[in-house]
């Protein structure tokens, strides 16, 4: 079964892949590697919070497979209801901010590019609106990853993957600037989120607890994904690093070339971490079991 759900999660994520680079070169195209680079200054403002998303995606997936394989329906509605309330919270408060002060942060660290965009602010609305979208879609995906639903996974992945698409053919080509582009992902990230939701609705009504703190729910969530969040966080700075001194120190030309160079690399290292997040539920469900059947589950291969 794991190795169905990896073949399943790869899957998802290739057709994302593939639907991105087909419209790399239609963006490059119409946008010019110049703006190009703009664009990717002002999504990489955003990009290191994409933690809070990722690590409420795993707390959700670890709790509520968790409590799911423990037969506890009073726990796992107490998780989801405090899974929500911290979801929801965060990413709109973080999201409110990111709105607020990318056009302070654009301003002070690239103050060389403002002819460059007709509207700081509403870009940088757009820009939050689509970190929070694409937060959610992050913390409602841990949910079908606890129920080991990968094909409704690689589903909603592949209708997602040929909407964003879709959206950025029909804004950016009417509209060829930084603001079309920028809005054309936020409406995507937008879509995507509105699939999730209407998957959980429609197979997992039962996580939709009413939003509500319980504290040693709250706790064990604190407790699984307070290190991870700082890991992330200085990962995800480290990684961003480079395009801002670009951005800062040499042109928005180098900013687009780069773009487009690391986008491969990316795409094989994020490739392994998907096939590997199938073990990631098993890890809770499983955790109770002996030693020696966690071991025939987790390293020995069918058939030997």
């Amino acid at each position: 079964m794991v190795a169905g759900n990896s073949v399943w999660n790869l899957l998802a994520f290739a057709v994302g892949v593939v639907a991105n680079l087909i419209t790399l070169p239609f963006v490059v195209q119409r946008l010019g590697i110049s703006q190009f680079g703009i664009c990717g200054l002002l999504i990489a403002l955003a990009t290191p919070f994409s933690l809070v998303g990722t690590t409420l995606g795993q707390s959700a997936a670890q709790g509520i497979a968790r409590h799911m394989s423990q037969g506890d329906r009073v726990a796992l509605s107490e998780f989801c209801a405090t899974i929500i309330t911290i979801g929801v919270v965060s990413i709109a408060g973080i999201g409110l901010l990111l709105g607020l002060m990318a056009p302070i942060i654009a301003r002070g660290v690239f103050p060389k590019y403002g002819s460059s965009f007709q509207s700081i602010r509403l870009i940088s609305m757009t820009l939050a609106f689509g970190w929070m979208a694409q937060q959610l879609s992050l913390l409602m995906q841990g949910v079908h990853v606890a129920c080991q639903s990968y094909r409704r996974i690689a589903t909603v992945t592949a209708l997602g993957a040929i909407g964003g698409p879709l959206l950025v053919f029909g804004i950016v080509g009417a509209r060829p600037d930084v603001e079309g582009y920028i809005l054309a992902l936020a409406l995507g990230y937008g879509l995507t989120t509105l699939l999730w939701l209407v998957s959980i609705v429609a197979s997992f009504p039962w996580c939709l607890a009413r939003p509500d703190m319980h504290p040693r729910m709250t706790k064990s969530i604190a407790a699984f994904s307070g290190w991870q969040m700082l890991a992330q966080l200085v990962a995800n700075m480290a990684n961003q690093i480079d395009r801002y001194l670009l951005g800062a120190w040499v042109s928005a030309n180098a900013v687009g070339y780069y773009n487009v160079s690391q986008r491969l690399e990316e795409v094989a290292y994020i490739g392994v971490i998907k096939t590997g997040d199938a073990l990631f539920p098993q890890f809770s469900v499983n955790a109770s079991e002996t030693v020696e059947r966690q071991s025939e589950i987790f390293f020995v291969l069918p058939g030997c």
